[in-house]
């Protein structure tokens, strides 16, 4: 049996307790909110209380990253934390020297159907060299009046919905295509107007290293829309938040000689069965990976220190 302690609440991190308390062979022992003084177990503000878990997941504010790894210096155990790893590069050299081997920053995209997908067709080769991905998804989320008193808007607390959407394309683009040779930013406010909010719509257009085209844009100011396409020299991807249709070979004519489009290959994953499904599955991994007394790849802590640094130095240069 794994024990497993949780830093964090509400949000995201009580949507991590939901699927914990359904995975067979562990057990939540802690759930650790510092404002709580008359808690009730599994509720503590005892910080040591959380030390004798096999595993530990920090699912608190970005802002609060840094503070709690450092605290978990000396920590045996295995540590999740929700993405991004932490707010910029001055926080990142202050955990320098904590092991990334029992570090895992929880990027559940990676390990979804749809990201597993479009791994799977540009290593087949079926559409060729990949020339272009673009990733547009969006809601609502910064008109409801929570998120105006929500740390999500607070401009020294969050880049806001860069640093907490964009964040997870970015790392998926860095793994498929390379470092980030040169980059484009263009923010918007479109739902609360002022700078002193962090844009709640962003464009960032990235040349990756191995040529490719990456053009993210994601929005907090806008209605629900999940779309991805992916092109290649032989065909291509689209995704429009709830079908998978894949098009090739480039090669097909019509009675005229023509080009017209190959018949599609058509797949269903509904965006946000997705989603919850690759946080199930990243939560089993993880837990897999504790039980086993395993070791997390250098090369996904790697990937996620560059996804930090490019947010960052987007910040400063915006």
């Amino acid at each position: 049996m794994v024990s497993v302690s949780i830093i964090g609440k509400s949000g995201q991190a009580a949507r991590l307790v939901s699927i914990i308390k359904k995975i067979r062979g562990v057990k939540l022992q802690y759930i650790y909110y510092y404002k709580d003084d008359n808690f009730k177990k599994p509720i503590t503000n005892n910080f040591q209380d959380l030390l004798n878990s096999d595993a530990i997941i920090i699912a608190s504010p970005t802002s609060t990253h840094a503070e709690y790894l450092i605290k978990l210096k000396k920590y045996k155990g295995y540590v999740l934390v929700e993405k991004p790893l932490v707010s910029n590069e001055k926080e990142l050299k202050r955990i320098v020297g904590l092991s990334s081997k029992k570090i895992k920053v929880n990027y559940n995209f990676q390990n979804s159907k749809l990201a597993i997908s479009i791994k799977k067709l540009i290593d087949s080769g079926k559409i060729g060299k990949p020339v272009s991905l673009q990733i547009n998804t969006c809601h609502g989320l910064a008109f409801k009046k929570e998120y105006l008193n929500s740390w999500r808007s607070n401009i020294n607390k969050s880049f806001g919905v860069l640093e907490l959407v964009g964040t997870h394309f970015i790392d998926f683009a860095i793994s498929l295509f390379g470092d980030v040779v040169a980059y484009n930013f263009f923010p918007q406010w479109l739902a609360l107007c002022e700078k002193r909010f962090p844009p709640d719509t962003v464009s960032l257009k990235m040349k990756m290293k191995k040529g490719v085209i990456v053009d993210l844009r994601h929005s907090y100011a806008g209605p629900f829309l999940n779309k991805i396409l992916l092109i290649g020299t032989d065909g291509y991807l689209d995704y429009d938040g709830e079908y998978v249709k894949i098009y090739y070979p480039r090669d097909v004519f019509d009675k005229n000689n023509r080009f017209v489009s190959s018949k599609a290959r058509i797949k269903k994953i509904k965006f946000v069965d997705n989603w919850n499904k690759s946080l199930k599955t990243a939560l089993k991994i993880f837990f897999n990976t504790v039980n086993n007394r395993g070791k997390f790849l250098k090369s996904d802590m790697a990937t996620a220190v560059k996804a930090v640094k490019l947010v960052d130095r987007i910040k400063i240069n915006k």
